[in-house]
């Protein structure tokens, strides 16, 4: 899958609006960074975020194990559309 330069810099904004809306102490922090360290920065922190919250959520055990599980399936198969490893 490839995305256009536009579709990327809506992600990234995407990623550094969820790094500024968690009120979290790495916001400030990824401020003082080049911007492409930054940007990368607030994708690792908006994924790990998201991750969280799937674990987080106050919803029964079952129902956190498969939105755990969809998140997994989901991430696999994105990593398997972008690179020329086997999956």
């Amino acid at each position: 899958m490839n995305f256009g330069r536009k579709e990327v810099d809506q992600s990234y904004r995407f990623c550094r609006r969820m790094t500024r809306q968690s009120r979290s102490s790495f916001y400030p922090c990824f401020a003082v960074l080049p911007r492409a360290k930054r940007r990368a920065m607030d994708a690792i922190y908006a994924f790990m975020r998201h991750t969280d919250d799937i674990v987080d959520c106050e919803t029964p055990l079952d129902h956190r194990r498969n939105a755990l599980a969809r998140w997994r399936d989901t991430v696999s198969a994105s990593l398997c559309e972008t690179t020329p490893l086997p999956c």
